[in-house]
């Protein structure tokens, strides 16, 4: 007999069920919207090669 119990995946609590609702019928506010924006752009910028980036000048640094 195994010790851990199937997790039933399937489940919704009414909690998550009334804020789902909740969700669909109220827009999101102009903070929302910017949150989701932010991250959306941290997304896209986040795990993507960008192109090679020149480098500044290099720095010349004293001999001793």
């Amino acid at each position: 007999m195994s010790i851990f119990k199937r997790m039933q995946k399937s489940f919704v609590s009414k909690i998550d069920d009334f804020m789902q609702q909740y969700d669909k019928k109220h827009p999101k506010s102009s903070s929302q919207r910017k949150e989701i924006q932010k991250h959306d752009n941290i997304f896209k910028s986040r795990d993507h090669k960008k192109g090679k980036q020149k480098k500044s000048s290099s720095i010349s640094w004293p001999e001793d």
